[in-house]
């Protein structure tokens, strides 16, 4: 997995490819991504921030990690608190997660959200798998209770690939001749889940959302599942 794209909050997009360096205005996205990430990263997604920061100079290895907000069910984002290392009781937090869930932690507007939304869904098209990046400053001698109590400012997102094993299409096609249903379910965006089961041979013209199946009684979810081939920001426990 490579971060193969970056959109910054005012628009300006970058774009990975060969040769091709990040220029200067991406640093901070770069650096606050990696600094979201677990120092010793073992999730793919944060191997990829790391990889991409290390890219970048002036990393904050002086710093040190005074706390971690965890991805709940609650809230799909996590934060990572570093104290300063000059002044005791300064912290700067970074954050990353589900465009929406950072959406909530910014306090964006609605014409903000809708025009973040709006290049969510440009870079999910594509199969991009996309966070978005906040970072916020933080001074007290003692640390909230949650992520909502700091004051966050939205950086942009970044596209995650995450290619198609070359073997997955055929797969796929063996199993619908032999006459089983291939159904994926993922904790992915919408737009994301559909590109990925359209490159499968999936298909996916109806995707149903962890919110569409909370709200569903049993008999609704039993006819739901006999028609639609995707579900996406399905939480763990719905995938059970």
């Amino acid at each position: 997995m490579i971060i193969a794209a970056l959109q910054l909050a005012e628009g300006k997009v970058w774009r990975a490819g060969i040769g091709k360096t990040l220029p200067e205005e991406f640093h901070t996205i770069a650096k606050i991504g990696a600094l979201a990430s677990a120092p010793e990263p073992f999730d793919p997604m944060e191997k990829a921030f790391h990889a991409l920061g290390k890219t970048v100079e002036g990393k904050a290895e002086a710093h040190s990690l005074a706390r971690s907000y965890p991805l709940s069910a609650h809230l799909l984002a996590m934060s990572q608190v570093w104290e300063r290392s000059e002044i005791k009781g300064k912290y700067f937090v970074a954050a990353k997660g589900a465009p929406e869930a950072v959406a909530d932690l910014c306090h964006l507007d609605s014409t903000s959200r809708k025009a973040m939304m709006l290049a969510v869904d440009e870079m999910a098209k594509s199969g991009l798998r996309v966070l978005a990046v906040a970072k916020a400053d933080y001074n007290g001698s003692k640390l909230p209770a949650g992520q909502h109590d700091f004051k966050f400012e939205l950086l942009g997102l970044a596209g995650l690939e995450d290619p198609l094993r070359a073997s997955v299409p055929n797969a796929v096609a063996e199993c619908l001749s032999a006459g089983i249903r291939v159904i994926m379910i993922t904790g992915d965006y919408p737009a994301t889940a559909q590109a990925i089961a359209r490159a499968a041979g999936i298909g996916g013209n109806t995707v149903i959302t962890g919110t569409d199946l909370a709200a569903m009684n049993d008999a609704e979810l039993l006819k739901a599942v006999k028609t639609a081939t995707v579900f996406a920001r399905i939480m763990p426990e719905q995938k059970l």
